[in-house]
């Protein structure tokens, strides 16, 4: 069942048990809950009715008709007026494109119109058409998320650097500036980027770096290391790994004598700044030194 219909039932309370438990996931429910909240603040309009037949220039033979014409009338533009008020709140908020965007400082988790989950990493945003989804499945993404497809469900990714393509699976997008990867966790998904086209099944990943791409094998983990608040690096640039740090922690980083290019990998932490810098400069023996926002890393004279 689509979500329109689902709302259909929602509006003439018919949902079945697991239809509700379903559609309360989604963020048209959240919408609608916050236009039913709205609604149950308005009310039509207070009339003096008595006030407003004096005004009216009727003979008085004519009086009781009219008033009671006029009552009549009365309410009956006023329910219109909520009736009307209230479809054009709903419509509102069901047709606008949504956008959601992650700061820099948070991380979160947001549903798609199909109910499929995804969540974003820090300095992420992901966009979508709820007036066009059925037409046009299409989810753009600038940063990083991780995808829980709803069963049957097929929409594409699209980022400035490739696109994914996928039918009820988990998998992870990371695209950042001259960086592009998808790790597939469950499912098939197919990535078309630079007139290319793979496809990646469960365990399997593939990247894209400064025109260079390389296949990925992912080990046993069933999603990426950032939901459990740890960023994971195989054989990476080091210029990445600091980028990341500095978007995980909100710091500057600046680079003393230390090669960016050089291959990195490892891990660090996102809830221990120190225990972090630690596992980026120790493998590749340089030192570190923080003051507030700004850290140093120093390579050897």
């Amino acid at each position: 069942m689509d979500e329109e219909d689902l709302v259909k039932k929602w509006l003439a309370e018919t949902l079945s048990e697991s239809e509700r438990l379903s559609f309360e996931q989604t963020e048209t429910y959240r919408k609608l809950q916050r236009t039913e909240g709205l609604l149950q603040r308005m009310k039509a309009p207070d009339y003096d009715v008595e006030a407003e037949e004096k005004r009216l220039p009727i003979a008085p033979r004519q009086v009781g008709v009219v008033s009671l014409w006029q009552r009549n009338f009365l309410k009956v533009a006023a329910s219109l007026l909520l009736v009307l008020s209230a479809a054009l709140v709903i419509g509102y908020l069901l047709l606008r494109d949504e956008t959601v965007r992650v700061l820099a400082a948070t991380k979160t988790t947001t549903y798609l119109p199909d109910s499929s989950e995804v969540a974003l990493n820090k300095a992420s945003s992901l966009t979508y058409s709820t007036s066009g989804w059925n037409k046009a499945r299409v989810v753009e993404l600038s940063g990083e998320g991780f995808f829980k497809v709803s069963h049957g469900s097929r929409f594409d990714v699209k980022t400035s650097l490739g696109t994914v393509t996928v039918v009820g699976t988990q998998f992870n997008v990371k695209s950042r500036t001259g960086y592009f990867e998808v790790q597939c966790y469950e499912g098939t998904v197919k990535v078309r980027s630079k007139g290319t086209e793979q496809i990646l099944k469960k365990g399997q990943g593939w990247r894209l770096i400064g025109g260079l791409s390389a296949a990925l094998e992912l080990g046993t983990g069933d999603g990426p290391g950032w939901l459990g608040n740890e960023s994971r690096f195989e054989s990476v640039p080091y210029s990445q790994v600091v980028e990341e740090f500095e978007r995980q922690y909100g710091v500057k980083v600046k680079l003393v004598r230390v090669d960016a290019n050089q291959m990195f990998t490892g891990s660090f932490t996102h809830d221990n700044i120190n225990l972090a810098l630690k596992s980026i400069t120790l493998p590749l023996n340089i030192k570190f030194d923080r003051e507030e926002n700004l850290v140093r890393l120093s390579g050897d004279q």
